[in-house]
């Protein structure tokens, strides 16, 4: 019996020493001179699922001495650097890391590997993309970040256990991007899932990435935008994806009042990959092209015999004008990322600075008598409030908030005298302005975002 349970406890001892190894080389994220802590270290790189900075020609000393504002982190890292130098080196060599040296390679001197991994999904999938009206997931970050500003983190990422033995590339970055830019010039962070990567499933260290990009917002104050195109958990690392979600979902919270959280559908969102944006703040959706469900219409078939397709489950006219999950709606990927950039330019980065101010080319005095015409006389003749509001905000401007919901009433973003305002407004031509439970839902929303962020409400 002794001896059965010596034999247990050594196989148990293996088996976590085998799981900190793996646990170690998780996420690689090697990036010369940037990265997720900014520490001010020329030439540092990024290792371990810590983000360990390693200066090149650093001594243990000097890189603890760095690495000193985030110390009780990095110790167990130094520690695992220290001991296992050679394998540090190898791995590095496998990401492509020392062909920096190289400036003859196609990518600009990063190397096959970091090539490779831009298009990591293939040309043929990259193709059926495009047939599908669909842009890529860098395409995407282009079309919506500032020309040359976006910074990507975790390029290198990849979990240990499902990459191939023979060092390629496949797996790195684990189907998402992360990184930070800027919209208009301001700061945001964003990260984009890859369709054409694993269907953009979510697993262990695409979670991982995804909070830890949540994180440097929160902690920068910036809002943060999330890409969406996945087919939800990645089903075959089990618990795990499960685990990285819930890391998501917490961190959705955590970040709720305290920075605008943007969420952008733009391709058929099933489970967990729909949980997360439905507690965002605004949810822009793509005719055609988006839909947000729990379950896919295969199930609702098998379950109740049902059938109905995707646009009809959960498309994006189904969420704009009946579940009030999404508020803004549009006709193409260009069109969602101008009405991002419209959005943006209402907020302020977080709750602690004021919204964005405008210079105003609207005289504040200005009359308005167009008024006396809109408003009729009798109480009982309904009119169009919107009208009424474009009469009094700055330039006749008003970016409205889910117009395709509740329509008896109205809410959205104007100006006056170029200071930014949130307008909730009956709509005596629907329904007479009467407020029912959606009305009431969609309005106490708003409502409590402009409370969070400090923007004044007209009513």
């Amino acid at each position: 019996v002794r001896a059965r349970q010596e034999k247990c406890r050594q196989a148990t001892t293996d088996r976590e020493q085998q799981d900190r190894a793996r646990d170690d080389e998780d996420l690689l994220l090697p990036a010369a001179g940037g990265g997720l802590f900014a520490f001010d270290v020329p030439g540092a790189v990024v290792c371990h699922g810590l983000f360990l900075w390693l200066p090149k020609c650093c001594s243990p000393q000097e890189l603890q001495s760095a690495c000193q504002p985030k110390r009780r982190k990095f110790n167990q890292s130094i520690q695992w650097v220290t001991e296992r130098p050679r394998t540090l080196v190898e791995t590095l060599t496998k990401c492509g890391r020392h062909s920096r040296q190289n400036p003859g390679t196609p990518d600009g001197g990063r190397g096959d590997v970091a090539g490779s991994v831009a298009r990591q999904g293939g040309d043929q999938r990259i193709r059926n993309q495009h047939a599908k009206g669909k842009q890529t997931a860098r395409e995407r970050l282009e079309s919506l970040l500032d020309a040359g500003s976006f910074q990507e983190i975790g390029q290198f990422a990849y979990n240990s256990a499902a990459r191939s033995n023979n060092g390629s590339s496949q797996g790195y970055g684990d189907g998402v991007i992360t990184g930070k830019g800027k919209i208009a010039g301001q700061p945001v962070y964003v990260f984009a899932q890859d369709f054409t990567v694993k269907g953009g499933s979510v697993g262990k260290v695409h979670g991982r990435k995804i909070a830890a990009i949540m994180d440097l917002a929160i902690q920068n104050g910036a809002p943060l935008i999330g890409l969406n195109d996945s087919g939800g958990a990645r089903i075959q690392e089990g618990v795990s994806s499960l685990a990285a979600y819930g890391e998501i979902f917490f961190r959705n919270v955590q970040a709720s009042g305290v920075i605008p959280q943007i969420s952008i559908i733009l391709g058929p969102c099933a489970g967990g990959a729909v949980y997360s944006p439905a507690i965002t703040d605004f949810v822009f959706m793509v005719d055609g092209i988006s839909q947000m469900f729990i379950t896919g219409p295969d199930v609702i078939r098998e379950v109740t015999q049902e059938e109905i397709d995707f646009e009809s489950l959960g498309g994006s006219e189904v969420h704009n004008a009946q579940s009030g999950v999404a508020h803004f709606s549009a006709a193409s990927e260009a069109e969602v990322f101008e009405g991002v950039r419209q959005l943006l330019s209402y907020l302020p980065a977080n709750n602690l600075s004021a919204p964005p101010h405008s210079p105003n080319l609207d005289p504040a005095d200005r009359a308005t008598p167009e008024l006396e015409e809109i408003v009729p006389n009798q109480a009982d003749e309904p009119y169009d409030i919107k009208e009424v509001i474009s009469c009094l905000v700055d330039s006749g401007e008003f970016f409205e908030v889910q117009g395709q919901y509740a329509a008896n009433i109205v809410v959205g973003f104007s100006r006056f005298n170029g200071r930014v305002a949130g307008i909730v407004a009956n709509q005596p031509d629907h329904l007479a302005g009467v407020v029912d439970i959606n009305a009431s839902d969609k309005a106490a929303r708003f409502i409590r975002f402009c409370d969070n962020f400090h923007i004044p409400l007209v009513t």
